[in-house]
């Protein structure tokens, strides 16, 4: 079984010289849709999460130099469905960014990821009774559909399926911001709505 690492770039620059005064980055992984994120697979703070020496305030990496790439072995999570956190403790240090966030298989991470959100279409949007649904082949057959609102519960729906679209009763649910996961033979798309 080839292994599955989840890699991103990090920036960050402690504020101070102090080990008081310094900030901390953890990555957690839910296996129960979010109900708990009780798995920590990644933690670093203070000099350990540093990637420049320079201490200014209000940090904001401007050189390539600013970055570092980490990388998390996920392999023990393969066959299980897991929701990724990254959570950022403040602790009076400095500003932290997080970029280019890529989950993958194999020891080669892909040169690029294609983008197949434009693949799949969701008006109107925002909505508040229907939303139509509909995706191109280049995503493949499609097995499962799933909505979550923001906290990764998963909500159940009623929806109608044709061909290569659906239609989505979202009336019923609260107002706010949800994430629909589209599960093909080919890949799993994640997109998002509003119910107005």
């Amino acid at each position: 079984t080839e292994p599955v690492w989840l890699v991103f770039d990090v920036a960050y620059q402690k504020w101070s010289l102090s080990a008081t005064s310094s900030d901390t980055l953890a990555v957690q992984v839910s296996t129960d849709c979010g109900a708990s994120f009780s798995t920590e697979v990644y933690r670093k703070g203070g000099d350990e999460l540093t990637t420049t020496e320079e201490r200014i305030p209000n940090f904001n990496p401007e050189l390539e130099t600013d970055w570092r790439t980490d990388s998390v072995d996920l392999s023990a999570f393969v066959g299980q469905d897991i929701l990724i956190r990254f959570e950022s403790k403040n602790g009076k240090g400095n500003d932290m960014y997080v970029d280019n966030v890529k989950v993958f298989v194999g020891n080669e991470a892909p040169s690029s990821v294609p983008e197949l959100d434009r693949d799949v279409r969701l008006f109107p949007n925002p909505t508040s009774s229907l939303i139509s649904v509909s995706w191109s082949e280049m995503i493949g057959e499609l097995h499962d559909v799933r909505v979550y609102d923001l906290r990764g519960k998963r909500i159940p729906v009623e929806f109608v399926l044709s061909e290569k679209s659906m239609v989505i009763q979202v009336e019923p649910l609260t107002p706010g911001l949800y994430l629909i996961q589209l599960n093909t033979a080919k890949t799993t798309v994640t997109n998002r709505f509003v119910r107005q």
